[in-house]
């Protein structure tokens, strides 16, 4: 692959796999569709990780006799940066929104989700919202240190909607493969 292609490896000391081209991949199997992800702030809920994830959906199936295990590969998956943002935030949000809600019912939604954030950023990322709407997010997180992303909608709108696309057709259009 390092003589078809530029690329910056990722290491143990980056989050992500291909940090240079902003790129994760996460493998995750098709009974338990969730991953870990270090926990960096609350904008990352509406507004996604701040890079793609590749997402590999298995089951594996163990054969104790031959000590052996079979994996199928049901999807591959690339969700652009701004969709890993959590499902539900980015609806309620957009939602707001549309129904021509102010600053004052983005900081009331914001403050009922009791996050980890000053009076301060709270204000600001209330004010972003308003000026810049978030994509609609496919991940559902968890509010601990460390996000448990579930990809559940993300599977299941694969086939509906252009912004998750399978991996080879949303590769190539990106990078023009």
């Amino acid at each position: 692959m390092k003589s078809r292609y530029a690329f910056e490896e990722g290491s143990l000391d980056s989050d992500i796999a291909f940090s240079g081209l902003l790129i994760d991949i996460k493998a995750i199997n098709i009974t338990q569709p969730h991953s870990f992800c270090p926990f960096k702030s609350v904008r990352q809920k509406v507004y996604g990780l701040g890079y793609s994830i590749i997402l590999l959906v298995y089951d594996k199936i163990d054969d104790d006799k031959k000590e052996t295990a079979k994996f199928n590969i049901w999807h591959t998956l690339f969700i652009e940066a701004a969709k890993t943002a959590d499902y539900q935030m980015t609806r309620n949000l957009r939602q707001i929104l549309e129904n021509e809600g102010n600053r004052d019912d983005i900081l009331a939604f914001l403050e009922d989700m009791k996050f980890p954030i000053e009076d301060v950023g709270i204000i600001n990322l209330a004010d972003e919202i308003i000026s810049k709407p978030p994509a609609q997010g496919y991940s559902s997180t968890s509010t601990a240190l460390q996000w448990q992303l579930r990809y559940s909608h993300a599977i299941q709108r694969a086939e509906l909607r252009k912004s998750v696309l399978g991996l080879t057709e949303n590769l190539a259009q990106k990078y023009g493969l």
